[in-house]
C-alpha cells in the first residue's frame, strides 16, 4: 500500500464499488444491523472482520483504530504494533530497550494512522502564497511525495514497522472479501 486510504462513509446504498474496508466502516458506523434473507448487511460485514480477525483481535483493532479511532482500538493496536516491533527486531538484530521498543510502536503506528505530509496535506505541491490553488512547486518537505516525511533518525525502522502493519491491514481486508465472496458470514 502506498499511501493511506481515506475511507469515506456514504449514506447512500453501497453500489458495489466500495471496498471490503469501506464497507466494514460503514457498518462500524451504522445503526442498522438488521439481518436479511439473501442479501449482504451491515451485520454481516462485521460478523466477516470477527471471522477474518478470531485467531489474532489486533488486526480488527487495527482496522478500528485506523476508521474509526477510539481508545480501546488504540490500546489493542499498540500492542499488536509493540509484538511487530519485537520480532522484526529479532529479525534484525536491532538492540532495542523495552521503552525504546514501545516508543518505536507508538511512532510506527502514527505514522500508518496519520501517513499524510502536514505541510501540504497529501498533495505534494506547495499553495500559491495568498491563495487556495495549488502552485507546480513540490511540496519541500515530502519532495512531492503527498507523504509526511520519515525522521532522520529510525526512518528506516518506523518505515519497515509502517509496511508489517499496512501488509496486515490489506491481509484482513482479503481476509473479510474471502469470507463475504463465500457468504461465510
Amino acid at each position: 500500500m502506498s499511501g493511506h486510504r481515506h475511507v469515506s462513509i456514504a449514506k447512500d446504498k453501497d453500489d458495489g464499488r466500495a471496498s471490503p474496508l469501506e464497507r466494514v466502516v460503514r457498518a462500524l458506523n451504522s445503526g442498522r444491523l438488521a439481518f436479511k434473507e439473501n442479501v449482504a448487511t451491515d451485520i454481516d460485514w462485521l460478523t466477516a472482520l470477527g471471522m477474518a480477525c478470531a485467531r489474532d483481535p489486533g488486526r480488527s483493532a487495527l482496522v478500528r483504530l485506523h476508521y474509526v479511532a477510539d481508545a480501546d482500538s488504540y490500546g489493542q493496536a499498540l500492542r499488536l504494533a509493540v509484538q511487530i516491533v519485537r520480532r522484526v527486531s529479532v529479525r534484525q538484530r536491532w538492540k532495542l530497550l523495552q521503552q525504546d521498543a514501545i516508543k518505536l510502536a507508538k511512532v510506527s503506528l502514527a505514522y500508518h494512522i496519520a501517513p499524510v505530509c502536514p505541510a501540504c496535506h497529501g498533495t505534494g505541491f506547495e499553495l500559491i502564497p495568498g491563495t487556495t490553488h495549488l502552485s507546480s512547486h513540490r511540496c519541500p518537505k515530502c519532495q512531492g511525495s503527498g507523504r509526511r516525511p520519515y525522521p532522520i533518525n529510525d526512518g528506516g525502522r518506523i518505515r519497515e514497522i509502517v509496511a508489517h502493519l499496512e501488509s496486515m491491514e490489506r491481509v484482513t481486508e482479503d481476509a473479510v472479501k474471502r469470507k463475504m465472496q463465500r457468504g461465510g458470514a
